[in-house]
């Protein structure tokens, strides 16, 4: 565990193909090289700079639906939303600003307590005026997410319900975002609790850095959610000059993490499961939560539930088995795993034999290096659950077997 106050990571060096390389200084907190507008237009027009898949998978991606967002206690600094309706604040401070102190915590707190009292219909009358500005077309809440990601039109129902609930339950993702946060601040959010909301409170450092590229005094922004966990993540963002519009995103993602966020996304893949099947599906889906152990499986939430092997040697943990959103449930890369390993894909090949055999269909052979075979429907598993069960036991054994003998 990282204790509180802790940073991890190094200096950024820049290399150069003739060998050459340059060792870029950061900013110091006291300077005042950008205010908190520049930081706020920053996040707006590159949403994809905040690292919130590795904060709360179920709130990524993210798409810009609001900026300086008044409500009753103030304005929202910047507002995201996700595909699936899960909303993020984010809060910009400069370290040298005094707010960047105690204040900061207690205010993004008001302003969810104040969003999560908007309808949805307040909050999509906010977006299309928004949106007339940012993006030059008054497009509704729905419109945007589906300009943005596609989405099928009959979907906007389940949306509209979703993100209905999320603001009532103040199911949020907080963000404290600033070119450096401070130590009081770390502390108070690790021991923060607000039982009337369901949110998740992240802190993450924007660090500048001073570049010299071509003759122009440019920035680079590295975004570092600030270690409290096993979880560390980074992303670099190139700023050329001053100018916004011309950042090049190049995210190099370096993660480990442990379960420390996982009880919120858990409720919240249950909660999309939900809308796609029916109420035995869920169930069945429970059941297999708590039978993971018998399998000798860990279980991984995120776009879908992985339950997963944990390799006894530490070179990770193999993917069993996988149920999506949809409730179609899958093989992933298991062939390749045990295959890059080393290891007799045999236990793989009979594994699908006997689960083809079981639903009475013929699954595909592996492909490209890999098995990505759909089984079926948790519908299809609900009749033969315990027979799959054991097909599933008996084929952890068999890898676990293999594993341990290498």
């Amino acid at each position: 565990m990282t204790t509180v106050g802790e940073r991890r990571g190094g200096q950024p060096i820049v290399c150069h193909p003739d060998g050459q390389s340059i060792q870029l200084s950061r900013i110091p907190l006291t300077e005042r090289r950008v205010v908190e507008g520049w930081l706020q237009d920053l996040i707006e027009r590159h949403p994809e700079a905040l690292p919130v898949q590795q904060i709360e998978p179920a709130f990524a991606p993210v798409v810009s639906i609001g900026k300086e967002v008044p409500t009753a206690v103030g304005r929202i600094d910047n507002l995201y939303v996700s595909p699936e309706g899960f909303i993020t604040i984010v809060e910009t401070k400069l370290w040298r600003n005094p707010e960047a102190r105690r204040q900061v915590v207690g205010q993004i707190i008001e302003y969810a307590a104040a969003l999560s009292r908007w309808s949805y219909q307040e909050l999509n009358d906010y977006v299309r005026s928004y949106n007339r500005r940012f993006r030059g077309e008054e497009l509704d809440l729905f419109e945007t997410l589906r300009q943005e990601y596609g989405i099928p039109a009959d979907d906007e129902p389940r949306l509209v319900d979703r993100i209905s609930l999320n603001l009532r339950q103040g199911r949020l993702l907080l963000l404290i975002a600033g070119d450096g946060i401070r130590k009081d601040v770390e502390e108070i959010a690790e021991f923060l609790q607000v039982p009337q909301l369901h949110f998740t409170l992240a802190l993450l450092e924007l660090q500048l850095y001073s570049v010299d590229s071509n003759g122009e005094d440019s920035i680079l922004v590295m975004p570092q959610i600030v270690a409290r966990t096993r979880e560390l993540v980074r992303a670099v963002v190139r700023v050329e000059g001053q100018d916004i519009s011309a950042i090049q995103i190049g995210p190099e993602v370096v993660q480990t993490r442990d379960s420390t966020s996982r009880s919120l996304t858990r409720d919240d893949f249950l909660q999309i499961l939900s809308e796609h099947v029916n109420a035995e599906s869920v169930q069945l889906v429970q059941r297999m939560l708590t039978d993971a152990p018998r399998l000798g499986c860990s279980v991984e939430f995120a776009r879908s539930v992985k339950f997963k092997l944990v390799d006894p040697g530490g070179s990770g943990r193999l993917t069993i088995f996988f149920v999506d959103k949809q409730g179609e449930v899958h093989i992933g890369y298991l062939f390749r795993q045990l295959e890059k390993r080393g290891l007799p894909t045999d236990s793989v090949a009979e594994y699908v034999t006997r689960l083809g055999e079981l639903l009475q269909t013929r699954l595909p052979e592996p492909h490209g290096g890999t098995w990505w075979a759909k089984i079926g429907c948790l519908n299809d598993l609900l009749p033969v659950y315990e027979p799959f069960l054991e097909i599933v036991e008996q084929t952890v054994e068999r890898i676990r077997d293999q594993l341990t003998a290498d």
